[in-house]
């Protein structure tokens, strides 16, 4: 979301825009030749409004529910990224079930991971339609294709940092 139209990359070079604070999310929009400015969510709608920040890398069940369309006029949606959602258990207690039990947890946890991706799809299209109706100008460019070299870099880096990092990224690129 930013206050000037983003329909290319180079549009985004030299804007001020807020990032989540990862650092590797500060690495790719460093790459990318923007200020990144992280912040927390309670600052974005007055820094948006007084121009402390251009623009605002977030999702748009974010950008509907904190209302930042009042504020900036123009999305552009890029699907340069995607934040995981993630379930986590105890080792040393899955370990402990019976396989029989283990394998109703599994089972359980791959429903509630299929349930969760649908509801976040169904989710950006009902902001999307919202924003639409909000009567803002709205853009798309292919992030995943635009951004790849600068993505590279930064994933470069980061398996170079840590081994486990590295075998993630060597597993996800296995993914269909």
């Amino acid at each position: 979301m930013v206050k000037n139209p983003v329909t290319s990359p180079e549009d985004l070079k030299g804007l001020k825009v807020r990032t989540l604070t990862a650092e590797s999310n500060i690495d790719f929009w460093n790459e990318v030749g923007v200020g990144p400015a992280p912040m927390p969510l309670s600052e974005i709608y007055t820094s948006l409004q007084t121009g402390m920040i251009d623009g605002v890398d977030i999702d748009l069940d974010a950008i509907v529910s904190v209302k930042f369309y009042e504020v900036a006029k123009n999305l552009t949606i890029s699907n340069h990224s995607t934040l995981p959602s993630i379930m986590m258990a105890s080792k040393k207690v899955f370990d402990s079930l019976p396989p029989e039990d283990q394998k109703i947890v599994e089972e359980a946890m791959m429903a509630a991971a299929e349930w969760s991706n649908q509801e976040v799809v169904k989710r950006e299209s009902e902001n999307l339609k919202k924003l639409e109706e909000a009567d803002i100008n709205i853009n798309k460019i292919n992030g995943a294709e635009v951004f790849k070299a600068e993505a590279d870099k930064v994933k470069a880096k980061w398996a170079e940092k840590s081994p486990l990092i590295k075998e993630f990224l060597e597993e996800i690129s296995k993914l269909p």
